[in-house]
């Protein structure tokens, strides 16, 4: 049976050199941590050595040793890598600060947020570049923006029409015609054609009333 009232230190022997003194507590961890085995020699005043064996109170159950606590390592954090393949935009006549993805880009312009005569400029060109002029972007154009005509005829015939004086009515029904049609080439002209048209045509039917009243009230 253990001597629990001797007080004494501990020494073992490790490859012929006596290391202690040490509390029983170490010890226990010690062995528990394997560097104590039940032949390794054990003293309690350094010069009577005996099996480790011989001292049962080493292999009782003692607590478990100390857990080393991690140290903190410092998070490394490393800069964003550029963009591959990214594409610089202008959106609403403003050029984006910072590029988007191909795939962004083939949306917008599918969308029509991006027109076809739009300029996009890719990442590492020096260069802007016309939207249909670009094959990764030009397939993804609308069908409808690629087959409007250059300009809508029905409008430019309108405001000329219009501005004739005695054609004003038929100008002003061709430029409105020409704003509900699905071709908007040359809009401004349409508008212009029928705010003149439609004052043109007011303007005669004002001339007309009062030219029948004049007529009626001198017969």
């Amino acid at each position: 049976m253990p001597d629990l009232d001797d007080t004494r230190p501990y020494f073992y022997r490790l490859r012929g050199n006596a290391l202690g003194p040490f509390e029983l507590g170490a010890m226990q961890q010690k062995v528990q941590r394997g560097i104590i085995g039940r032949v390794t020699e054990i003293s309690r005043d350094g010069s009577e050595w005996r099996k480790a064996t011989t001292f049962h109170e080493l292999f009782m159950t003692a607590g478990p040793p100390p857990a080393i606590e991690p140290q903190p390592v410092a998070a490394v954090v490393e800069p964003p890598l550029p963009m591959r393949g990214g594409w610089f935009i202008v959106l609403n006549g403003i050029q984006q600060p910072d590029p988007v993805d191909l795939a962004t880009v083939q949306q917008f312009v599918a969308s029509g947020i991006i027109k076809k005569d739009d300029v996009v400029c890719k990442v590492g060109d020096s260069n802007w570049s016309i939207v249909r002029s670009v094959p990764e972007l030009a397939m993804f154009i609308r069908s409808e923006e690629q087959k409007q005509p250059a300009s809508n005829s029905v409008a430019i015939a309108g405001f000329v029409l219009s501005i004739l004086g005695c054609t004003a009515p038929l100008g002003f029904i061709l430029c409105v015609i020409a704003l509900n049609s699905r071709n908007q080439s040359n809009r401004g002209l349409a508008i212009a054609g029928a705010v003149l048209g439609g004052l043109a045509t007011l303007s005669a039917i004002l001339w007309c009333v009062w030219f029948f009243v004049i007529l009626n009230a001198a017969i």
